[in-house]
């Protein structure tokens, strides 16, 4: 179904944990209350992954299927969050589907040229929102490598 590299950032709060996934074509980052995690495109699926240690960032070559990772991340919003497409109402440029009893729960989803360029889902108190598609730019930290 996703067959390019997008570019968007994905953020999860649900629980008292929170993290940011950001996806660009040559990188992918992971930052959370855990920690946090960069992947930088070598060539292919052959990235440097840089993970935090008492000395600073490290450096190290891994395999990584980034198409993989984001596909899952899209599949899980559009699959477990979308559900019911067909009662969303279009206001204000953005296709809602919210509880109207109780507003306990909101869906919704921009689209640009035919693009995802938004996606929020908030069943309260926990939220999961895809937002800076075409945007998301990713700062690699300072790091070391062992040879």
């Amino acid at each position: 179904m996703f067959n390019y590299f997008y570019n968007f950032t994905y953020t999860v709060y649900s629980g008292g944990f929170y993290q940011v996934q950001k996806f660009t074509k040559n990188g992918y980052s992971i930052e959370s209350t855990t920690g946090n995690l960069y992947y930088e495109r070598k060539s292919g699926n052959t990235f440097y992954l840089y993970s935090s240690t008492s000395e600073g960032y490290l450096r190290e070559e891994t395999t990584f299927d980034l198409q993989a990772k984001y596909t899952d991340v899209l599949h899980h919003e559009v699959y477990v969050h979308m559900y019911d497409y067909s009662e969303y109402d279009f206001i204000s440029g953005q296709f809602m589907y919210y509880d109207s009893v109780s507003y306990s729960f909101s869906y919704g989803a921009t689209f640009q040229g035919g693009y995802l360029t938004q996606m929020n889902a908030s069943i309260s108190p926990n939220f999961w929102m895809i937002s800076n598609s075409f945007e998301t730019t990713i700062s690699i930290p300072a790091s070391y490598y062992y040879k």
